[in-house]
């Protein structure tokens, strides 16, 4: 229980930094228009949506333990994925992709 807990703690702390920094960066430092980060915002949750209803159905399959304890791996590995693509000043829409590929994990 407690690796669960420290695992949703440390997943939600690490998506809650992307959400803020990431349009920062689009906006201030590659010089996308602000409307840009509403987009994105609105494609993730419509994303994020069927993920959610299909991450029920997974649960109920393989069981809570086995999702709650891969999920967080699949998210540091595309969290990683992210920061490289930033340190190494990725294509803008290599960002965006890894920025909307990130929720739909996070509600599984």
């Amino acid at each position: 229980m407690q690796a669960v807990s420290g695992a949703q703690f440390i997943r939600v702390l690490a998506r809650s930094q992307i959400w803020i920094f990431i349009p920062v960066y689009l906006t201030e430092l590659r010089g996308l228009p602000v409307y840009v980060s509403g987009v994105l915002f609105l494609l993730t949750a419509i994303i994020a949506l069927p993920f959610s209803v299909y991450g029920g159905n997974l649960v109920d399959t393989l069981g809570r333990r086995k999702i709650s304890l891969a999920i967080p791996i699949f998210l540091f590995a595309l969290m990683m994925i992210t920061a490289f693509s930033i340190l190494y000043r990725a294509n803008v829409v290599v960002i965006m992709a890894e920025f909307l590929a990130i929720e739909p994990i996070s509600v599984i």
